[in-house]
């Protein structure tokens, strides 16, 4: 299945327009627009014996600043979002500002039979 996608990304890359875009990767749909941005979706896939369905999908996102292709890739899972943002938070509290934000910190609890608790990692 890389070879079909491959093939569609072959003549593709970063800095092309808009218009010469479009003629490559014909069969991309349009996922977002806003005023000077929009995001386009690929999918392809090929059947696979054993996956559920039968079938496997290799899915690439193009996203278009100004009119130019300015980055590729198969998207953000919404944990990877969550981890970015929690990330991006912490460096700001490093910083010394304060937003009032509550990043939950997990710890080990542990309870013993003579009912005391330990608390740590």
């Amino acid at each position: 299945m890389n070879t079909k996608m491959n093939n569609a990304l072959a003549d593709v890359n970063t800095g092309m327009t808009i218009s010469e875009f479009k003629v490559k990767v014909k069969k991309a749909s349009l996922v977002q627009t806003e005023a000077n941005y929009a995001c386009y979706k690929l999918q392809k896939s090929s059947a696979k014996f054993g996956e559920p369905g039968g079938y496997v999908y290799q899915t690439r996102f193009f996203y278009l600043k100004k009119g130019k292709l300015y980055k590729i890739d198969e998207g953000e899972r919404v944990t990877d979002l969550k981890i970015e943002i929690a990330q991006d938070i912490n460096s700001h509290s490093e910083t010394g500002i304060n937003y009032n934000i509550h990043i939950p910190q997990y710890i080990d609890v542990i309870y013993l039979k003579n009912e005391s608790v330990i608390k740590g990692m």
